[in-house]
C-alpha cells in the first residue's frame, strides 16, 4: 500500500512565524500508530508523513541539518528517543 505523504512545499514563512509565536517549530514527521477501539492495540496500523507543530522543548525539535530524531512511545517502555546523523553525503558515508 502507499503511505500518504505531505511535504513541506506548502509551509510558508508565515506558518513558521506563527509556530514560533506559540513556542513551536514545524517539522516533517513520519507517524505510525496502531488503531484500536478498545485500547488493545490490535487494530489497523495508520502510517503517514506530514508537517506538524512541535514544541521547541521536544526532542524532535532539536533535529537540524542532516540530523534525525526518533521518539517511540510504548505502554511498557514509555518514550524511548534516538538521535543521530541521517541523510547527506558525509553523514551516511
Amino acid at each position: 500500500e502507499t503511505i500518504p505523504c505531505m511535504g513541506i512545499t506548502n509551509v510558508s514563512v508565515v506558518d513558521f512565524a506563527y509556530a514560533k509565536s506559540m513556542g513551536c517549530t514545524i517539522k516533517l514527521i513520519g507517524t505510525a500508530v496502531r488503531q484500536s477501539k478498545f485500547g488493545e492495540h490490535d487494530g489497523a496500523l495508520s502510517v503517514y508523513v506530514s508537517p506538524k507543530l512541535v514544541p521547541n522543548d521536544h526532542l524532535l525539535a532539536s533535529a537540524t541539518g542532516c540530523g534525525n530524531a526518533v521518539a517511540v512511545d510504548s505502554a511498557n517502555l514509555g518514550t524511548a528517543s534516538y538521535t543521530g546523523p541521517g541523510a547527506g553525503r558525509y553523514p551516511t558515508a
